[in-house]
């Protein structure tokens, strides 16, 4: 990129959402890499994406609603009380818009968490505090140097919500897969990456962690092996490494494929996750020998509708896991019919296909059609299920949630997850399942496709690396210790 082209881009940081932040920092974010034009836009419609507009947080707030954003509001509001400055400050604004944004749960995750921590004690400078644990926070998701560049947002004299959205460590896709892995690839780990971190805080205990650039064989029913991921050893005595560094990060979902598997088991900031909703709080310190685990990084837009979708299905699992049974209303009779009876599958794990998830806006939403035995479907012809996103309705008067005003907050998180005038890519596509061939089939219904799929037909960017957890992370891993572990994955 020529330097006249950088400083053209960040002299219109402020009209371009998730914007380049300073000339200082352009490298940051585009590279040479990078369709510059094409990225603008990307970043604009992801960060004005947000079709149910800006929440009323007092409102929210005398009605004891309670989410991660209004969590995060009451302890602002603590703190702008006790230190004025912070509401005159430039970036007041910033915080509140993001706050309002009841789609950015991965923000308000993030301030809350900031916000806490500041109240727990006294503060010379509040401002100088804030940029502090600020650094502090984002420096755990990504590059030391990376998170120091982004703290001179803080510096600016009028600072956006989508600059704050940066200083508070916003991540593109390709960013967040640089975090995991650096700018190096599969072939050269960075040691700041969060993979590099993990081998040098385990080699600083004493354990010389193998890893190895290897395919994984592609599962039954398919020939030979899959594309290369970089496979990383896991024990007993370096989880608590893994835990430390990639534990709690939003921005990678993890399949947490145990030796066997009946019941697909997913892992997302810190949480277990089965049947489409977080389960418990969990630690990657305590999986088991033979697991497998492939992680999937995220963009921010796709951490926050990760976190919204698990989140749904903690409150009410049916309207994560079967979308088809949504209602629609028929324009001549008003009555409330369901979206897709003809179509469907019920188990514990088809969801994860289905889960829409990518930043890519999409017009409609697809589900596996009469299968076998356990279909849903009324219709008992083969093929997928199709329908307009638009055609989704989820005011279903059987939900019993908690209220805000006349819209349960079960219904206000299922719009926001799934009908958002359009629709996000679902995971069957964003991984890579051509032409829907594995939904069409029923194949994401079995916790071992799903596993082999992410092992071996999807790309590498999408999922660069998978951890192994063995009786010694220390000892030797190759092609051959790889073709073995067939034997732990559940068959289908």
């Amino acid at each position: 990129m020529s330097i006249k082209n950088c400083i053209t881009i960040c002299a219109i940081s402020v009209l371009a959402p998730l914007s380049v932040f300073a000339n200082a920092v352009c490298a940051d974010v585009f590279n040479q890499k990078t369709n510059v034009k094409n990225q603008i836009k990307k970043v604009e419609d992801i960060a004005t994406f947000n079709p149910l507009g800006n929440s009323d947080l007092e409102a929210q707030m005398d009605n004891n609603y309670s989410s991660p954003n209004i969590e995060a509001y009451r302890l602002y509001n603590q703190l702008k009380n006790a230190y004025p400055a912070l509401a005159q400050s430039s970036m007041n604004f910033a915080i509140m818009d993001i706050l309002k944004d009841e789609s950015l749960s991965s923000f308000h995750d993030m301030l809350k968490e900031i916000f806490s921590e500041l109240t727990q004690t006294q503060h010379e400078n509040i401002m100088t505090s804030f940029k502090n644990k600020t650094n502090e926070k984002v420096s755990k998701i990504m590059s030391k140097f990376n998170a120091d560049k982004r703290l001179k947002i803080l510096d600016q004299r009028k600072i956006t919500k989508t600059d704050m959205m940066r200083a508070l460590g916003h991540m593109t896709f390709d960013e967040s897969v640089d975090a995991l892995i650096g700018s190096g690839g599969i072939n050269r780990i960075s040691s700041d990456s969060l993979v590099g971190r993990y081998l040098k805080a385990a080699k600083d205990a004493g354990y010389d962690v193998t890893t190895f650039v290897g395919e994984f064989q592609k599962g039954p029913g398919y020939q030979g092996r899959g594309g290369k991921k970089l496979y990383v050893s896991v024990d007993r005595n370096t989880g608590q490494f893994l835990e430390q560094v990639i534990g709690a990060n939003p921005h990678l979902l993890m399949h947490n494929h145990t030796s066997g598997q009946g019941t697909l088991q997913m892992y997302h900031s810190a949480q277990s996750i089965t049947y489409a909703r977080y389960d418990y709080q969990s630690s990657l310190n305590s999986v088991w020998a033979g697991s497998i685990i492939p992680v999937i990084p995220l963009s921010s837009t796709e951490a926050s509708q990760v976190k919204n979708y698990f989140t749904l299905g903690s409150f009410d699992y049916k309207y994560a896991k079967y979308p088809w049974g949504f209602k629609k209303r028929d324009e001549q009779t008003q009555e409330m019919q369901e979206y897709c009876r003809s179509g469907g599958y019920s188990s514990c794990t088809h969801w994860i296909g289905e889960m829409p998830l990518g930043d890519k806006l999409v017009d409609n939403y697809s589900v596996p059609g009469y299968v076998d035995a356990y279909s849903d479907a009324t219709d008992t012809t083969r093929g997928l299920r199709t329908k307009a996103v638009g055609e989704f309705n989820v005011f279903n008067s059987n939900s019993s949630t908690e209220s805000i005003g006349t819209e349960s907050r079960t219904h206000r998180l299922a719009r926001m997850v799934w009908l958002q005038g359009k629709g996000r890519e679902q995971l069957w596509s964003v991984v890579g399942d051509k032409k829907a061939e594995g939904l069409d089939r029923g194949e994401w219904a079995n916790p071992g496709w799903v596993l082999y799929n992410f092992l071996t037909r999807t790309t590498q960017q999408r999922v660069p690396v998978v951890f192994v957890v063995r009786n010694s992370a220390t000892a030797p891993l190759d092609q051959a210790i790889l073709d073995q572990m067939t034997s732990f994955i559940s068959p289908y």
